[in-house]
């Protein structure tokens, strides 16, 4: 981890960028994307419109609007103000199970996005993600790359 004082010098020569926030306002840029790039979001709220407008594909986990288990009307403000997509940016909509079978095929300077909850059927654990991190922490200990950082950077009492 490398602290800067501009966050589009977080990804300036970055070709993927991921987004694990739990921000209900962007923090990802559409002005800031170029060529080739690929943007991870866990939940669209971290995303500008321009990202997804920008986009040559959006990648969903599921089309179908997941369900949320809610007692009476306290929906979260996530599902409240999921993002509805206009039918531009729905017709550049695939789902992961579509690319994952060869249907759909990522061209080398597309800008391409993965986008999580809040941007329609794409709610879930994010339990792909615990997986993976999991993978390169083990791997960069063992090739004795990074450093520890304090937990409590990453604590919160505001929205846990």
């Amino acid at each position: 981890m490398v602290a800067v004082d501009d966050p589009e010098a977080v990804v300036a020569e970055a070709p993927l960028w991921v987004g694990a926030t739990n921000s209900l306002t962007p923090v990802i840029r559409g002005r800031w994307l170029r060529p080739g790039v690929h943007v991870n979001s866990i939940q669209g709220h971290e995303l500008d419109w321009e990202v997804l407008e920008r986009a040559d594909l959006i990648v969903v986990r599921d089309r179908e609007r997941p369900t949320f288990y809610t007692v009476g009307d306290a929906w979260p403000r996530e599902v409240r103000e999921e993002k509805q997509l206009p039918p531009a940016l729905a017709a550049k909509v695939v789902t992961l199970g579509e690319m994952l079978a060869g249907g759909v095929t990522r061209q080398p300077e597309q800008i391409t996005v993965f986008g999580g909850g809040g941007m329609g059927g794409s709610a879930g654990l994010g339990i792909q993600f615990a997986a993976v991190a999991a993978r390169v922490y083990e791997k960069a200990r063992a090739a004795g790359l990074g450093r520890e950082i304090p937990g409590e950077w990453f604590l919160e009492d505001m929205k846990p």
